[in-house]
């Protein structure tokens, strides 16, 4: 018989929550990004479960809201985060039973679709056990900068691979114009409109509100925007930042949006300057966004891994769009809590 209990996740949990994660990921991340992260969401707080044993808490399952707009339809969604087992307590049906209580959770709070990118250890759980569905693989993308930070690469050839990195095609601005800095209420209101465009698919709904909170400076990423305009037109726009929450110096292609190829490679051309500048071992994003595999590769980014996708349906009602197929999706690095 199990010696611990599971109840439902409060703020005041955020210190003890942060201990686990050092316990079980091997870093620790700033009490500031778990309260953003965990209580300041735009969409509402983190619905989540501990199990707790003599005070401990020794285990959590955690969905994070997000609203998804799936075809002409906006619904409550979650993004599922912060697996976490202490290593005293595997191989007890924790996470099984976290999952399933939190997902009941999820389900009263008015949340219909979930979705997730699990590692080698929690995907045999979701799929076996809990009744996600593989839908298939996102693709993430690699752009090489100063590979001398790398900790794997010896130090001559970590110079030599700066260099070639610093060679490697970095995008073009074409006769565009770049604005720096967060956008005005007017132009994310035009960019909104962008992604509000693509019909017919299932992705996280963008709305100035989530925008101004997935960014800001304390989920800490020291996420920085740029926006191409065309006279007064904005025509593309990424989000990049800096990891700080790893402390890795990583860089991370959080956003990518726009109307114009060109603009779209100008964005992220100065996205991979800026990264060059600060030093970063890499930049990185996920996304299969469709149109952006050529500026991606023009800006110097090459394939990496490929993650897999997990979904799930928490009502028994049709939805606006097909959650289970995977064609159907759209993402890009900010859709995934890590970005």
């Amino acid at each position: 018989m199990v010696a611990w209990n599971i109840r439902t996740l409060t703020t005041e949990d955020l210190p003890a929550v942060g201990e686990l994660f050092t316990q079980t990921m091997g870093f620790t991340r700033p009490l500031i990004h778990n309260q953003w992260k965990f209580a300041r969401n735009s969409v509402g707080p983190i619905l989540g479960m501990v199990a707790v044993d003599e005070g401990q808490i020794v285990g959590q399952y955690a969905l994070w809201p997000v609203e998804l707009r799936l075809g002409r339809e906006v619904v409550m969604g979650a993004q599922s985060v912060d697996t976490m087992t202490h290593p005293d307590y595997r191989s007890q049906g924790m996470f099984t039973t976290l999952a399933n209580a939190c997902m009941e959770l999820a389900a009263d709070r008015g949340v219909e679709a979930l979705y997730g990118f699990p590692n080698s250890n929690s995907y045999p759980g979701f799929i076996r056990k809990l009744n996600w569905d593989y839908t298939g693989d996102i693709q993430s993308w690699v752009r090489p900068i100063r590979f001398s930070k790398h900790p794997q690469i010896p130090n001559i050839g970590g110079w030599l691979a700066n260099g070639l990195a610093r060679v490697m095609p970095k995008g073009r601005t074409s006769d565009l114009v770049l604005h720096t800095g967060p956008p005005s209420a007017e132009v994310l209101e035009q960019l909104v409109a962008v992604w509000e465009s693509q019909e017919g698919v299932c992705r996280v709904n963008r709305t100035s509100g989530w925008l101004q909170w997935r960014f800001d400076p304390d989920s800490c990423m020291k996420y920085e925007w740029v926006v191409a305009f065309r006279g007064a037109e904005p025509l593309a726009a990424a989000v990049w930042g800096i990891d700080m929450v790893k402390g890795n110096g990583d860089g991370k292609l959080a956003e990518l949006v726009g109307v114009d190829p060109l603009a779209v490679e100008a964005v992220l051309g100065w996205v991979v300057r800026q990264a060059l500048e600060r030093g970063c071992p890499i930049l990185s994003t996920v996304t299969n966004l469709a149109g952006f595999e050529r500026p991606l590769r023009c800006s110097g980014f090459i394939k990496g891994r490929r993650i897999p996708l997990i979904v799930r349906s928490l009502t028994n009602r049709t939805l606006g769009g097909n959650i289970h197929d995977h064609n159907s999706w759209r993402f890009i690095g900010a859709d995934l809590d890590t970005y």
